[in-house]
Order: structure tokens, then C-alpha cells, then sequence
């Protein structure tokens, strides 16, 4: 009987581990556009700021919820981006982003996120572990056109 209860036990534990949400790593870094102008800001209690405007706050599950509590985006452990029920891709753990056609983007050996031909974007500092959560917040900021906050240009990359 103790047999089959630590058997049980056990198989729950992992298919509860298995099927937890996503682990984003949340601490303080920025988001920075050419390496210099300063896009998005992450705090570490997970305030997420977008060109100076607080838009929410981002837990490790991968959970981004408005100022309201209402939840803009979320990305699992898939790394499926969804925003408003609809997908926006997939950001894998090393922060390389597919949106399902083709286009993939990823960090560069130096650090660089490739978005547009003419821009680029960086972490501040740059650590390897903050290339999922960035990445998921470039492809909101960029993509996802379904996230709204008080100031609708506060997700637009070329202010």
C-alpha cells in the first residue's frame, strides 16, 4: 500500500511539474533601442515600464497583467506568446522567436536583437537569462498590436 501511495505521489509531483506555467526570469534590466535609447524597463518586482509609461507587471509565470490586474499577454511553457486569444508566436528559453511563417528572430553572440533592418535591440545588462523575458516583451511591444494601455503609442517602438 505505501508502494502504490509513493508511486502516485510521485507521478503527480511531475505531472505537476510538467505542466506548470512558464519561468521567465524577473529582475531588474532594460530593453534599449540601438543600444542607447531605453524602450522598455523591467523592475524586480516585475513593474514593466514602456518609454517612461508603467504598463503592468510581469510574474514568472509569464503572466503580464495591466495596472488593473487585467491580464494583457501571456506566454507559456511552450513559449507561446498569446495576447487577447490570439497567438503572437513562439519566444523558445534562449529568447529566439518564431512567428510561424518563416521569420525567426534571434540574440546575436554580442547581444543584438535583429528586429529591423535598421534597428537593433539590446539588454542592459546583457545576461543570456534575460533573452526570453526581453524577447517576449519585444514581440508584445512590436506584434502586439492587441495590447493596449492608457497611452496607445506607449507600445510603439519608434517613439
Amino acid at each position: 500500500m505505501n508502494k502504490l501511495f509513493g508511486t502516485v505521489f510521485i507521478s503527480i509531483f511531475f505531472l505537476i511539474a510538467f505542466t506548470s506555467a512558464q519561468s521567465l526570469q524577473i529582475d531588474d534590466f532594460s530593453i534599449k533601442v540601438n543600444g542607447e535609447a531605453e524602450m522598455i524597463s523591467v523592475k524586480k518586482d516585475g513593474k514593466v515600464t514602456v518609454h517612461g509609461n508603467q504598463i503592468g507587471v510581469l510574474d514568472a509565470n509569464g503572466t503580464l497583467k495591466n495596472l488593473d490586474g487585467k491580464t494583457l499577454a501571456t506566454i507559456d511553457k511552450t513559449g507561446k506568446v498569446t495576447a487577447n486569444g490570439k497567438l503572437l508566436g513562439i519566444v523558445d528559453k534562449n529568447g529566439k522567436y518564431d512567428n510561424g511563417s518563416g521569420m525567426e528572430i534571434e540574440w546575436t553572440k554580442d547581444g543584438k536583437f535583429n528586429l529591423f533592418e535598421t534597428k537593433f535591440l539590446t539588454v542592459s545588462p546583457n545576461k543570456k537569462e534575460f533573452y526570453q523575458t526581453a524577447a517576449f516583451l519585444i514581440v508584445l511591444n512590436s506584434f502586439g498590436s492587441e495590447v493596449k494601455t492608457a497611452d496607445p503609442t506607449a507600445l510603439s517602438i519608434d517613439k
